[in-house]
């Protein structure tokens, strides 16, 4: 089979093949930090659904590439070809991930090259199958690295300039939902601040373009060009969210991070500094809510890298 005549998805299977996926779905369970039960990776499931793909002539499971608390990934062989199987989990639905608005962005962003192609997907039932990407995964030591960082800036300033009318990104009410989610008073204070940030920052003028809003080291992938994964937050927003997101997750040192947006803002004034520092502490209170929403430790401590900081570096 070739290759063009898998990139995509067909059309009555898009949004409803008639595969049923259920969400909650579980073997052999474990507890999170919250003591909610999750499931472990269950090969028969991902093994029964790619039975349903009709395209495909002889599907293997290769091996479990990775595991977040939204969905459970594979990577699969079909002949000559990889791909990678995705199935929710019970949190996707928690987290109120879009999969259809997903489908669209990796629509725009597969055409561009800079990420996986749809083969087929449900999104209704949480199946996606995508091309598989075959560059090197990074590592937090790659997003500190200056030179490193002037490639993924090719990327982000590609990302940053394609045309797209779709979602809005709508970090306010993510955090309003992660602390409603984890259900205490110091959880909704810390989303009532971030959420006041946010506010302040959408009100003032800004640049608007599609945005990742996952950038973590994982989901960035190979180099010449580099490529990203894991599109599921992707939505139009402030690009400056996105810096915030790279920097601070990996506590990048501070001549590092202007490096970054001297990439994208070749100039950047007094205005676009302040409006990343503000993002950068919303986004610190969005990710700590994010992590005991879903019942995981934060898993890289990060630092300040504040603008003003004389220390960092």
């Amino acid at each position: 089979m070739e290759t063009k005549s898998r990139r995509k998805p067909h059309p009555k299977r898009q949004h409803g093949a008639d595969v049923t996926l259920p969400l909650n779905k579980s073997c052999a369970p474990e507890q999170t930090a919250t003591g909610e039960q999750q499931s472990r990776p269950d090969p028969e499931m991902a093994r029964a659904v790619l039975a349903t793909v009709e395209d495909l002539r002889n599907p293997q499971l290769v091996r479990f590439l990775s595991g977040g608390p939204a969905s459970h990934s594979w990577l699969v062989q079909d002949g000559d070809q990889q791909f990678v199987l995705r199935l929710d989990r019970a949190a996707a639905a928690r987290l109120r991930l879009d999969r259809r608005a997903e489908l669209n962005v990796l629509e725009v962003v597969g055409r561009a090259g800079i990420g996986p192609q749809v083969i087929w997907a449900d999104a209704d039932a949480g199946i996606l199958l995508t091309s598989y990407l075959t560059g090197r995964p990074w590592r937090t030591s790659d997003v500190r690295n200056a030179n490193c960082l002037n490639q993924v800036a090719l990327t982000l300033k590609q990302l940053f300039s394609l045309p797209f009318a779709g979602t809005v990104l709508n970090p306010a009410s993510a955090a309003t939902s992660y602390a409603d989610t984890i259900g205490t008073e110091v959880a909704r204070a810390s989303a009532q601040t971030a959420s006041q940030i946010i506010r302040d920052l959408q009100a003032s003028p800004h640049e608007q373009s599609l945005c990742h809003n996952d950038l973590i080291h994982s989901n960035i992938i190979g180099t010449a060009p580099v490529q990203l994964i894991d599109w599921e937050y992707a939505a139009l927003g402030d690009p400056l969210f996105d810096m915030a997101v790279i920097t601070r997750q990996h506590a990048v040192p501070l001549p590092v991070a202007t490096e970054l947006l001297r990439c994208l803002w070749p100039d950047p004034g007094a205005e676009l500094l302040a409006r990343f520092e503000a993002w950068c502490e919303a986004y610190e209170l969005l990710a700590n809510l994010w992590y005991q929403a879903v019942g995981l430790p934060r898993p890289v401590p990060t630092s300040a890298i504040g603008l003003k900081n004389s220390d960092a570096g």
